[in-house]
């Protein structure tokens, strides 16, 4: 798949743009792009790439087998990131997504992977980071007709602080 960005001024004029093709191994249609020392991290699909001042890739690191798609990118401390998503890393069946976490630095090291959720599937909504803390909410895709929410929270360690859990719909 092709992917495409640009960058724009306050005032909303095109600076530049760019396209390539991605080498995820999986068809997203979310992704995530933040700035950290004049440089530019875009998560998309498995892969996590680096960008200089002026859009020029410097960096392209595919993340893990069974992770399908990273959609938000979160700066922790110094050169360190979480990256937050769904994967189905532990099982390698495609109808049962995980929540997953990344741990990874500006230069492509990962130090760990962080793998939630039960025997059915969990599909992530949206991640925010707090402080010290990364707030996920995700759905719990065991009953379709009965949808239930949850919020994960968990620490720049990936440990599981609390889930608390809710029913009903997102609207």
């Amino acid at each position: 798949s092709r992917f495409f960005y640009q960058f724009l001024d306050t005032a909303g004029n095109i600076l530049s743009g760019k396209s390539f093709a991605s080498s995820s191994t999986t068809s997203t249609e979310r992704c995530d792009i933040k700035e950290y020392n004049k440089r530019y991290y875009i998560v998309i699909g498995n892969e996590m790439i680096k960008l200089d001042s002026t859009g020029n890739v410097i960096l392209r690191k595919r993340i893990g087998n069974g992770i399908s798609d990273l959609t938000n990118i979160h700066f922790i401390s110094g050169s360190k990131m979480i990256l937050t998503g769904t994967s189905n890393e532990i099982m390698s069946v495609s109808s049962r997504y995980d929540i997953t976490q990344v741990c990874i630095d500006t230069s492509g090291t990962v130090s760990w992977i962080k793998i939630f959720g039960n025997e059915l599937s969990e599909v992530e909504y949206e991640s925010y980071d707090y402080g010290d803390h990364i707030f996920t909410i995700f759905q719990y895709t065991g009953n379709y007709s009965n949808p239930q929410f949850f919020i994960l929270k968990t620490d720049t360690l990936g440990n599981q602080v609390w889930c608390k859990g809710m029913n009903g719909t997102f609207s």
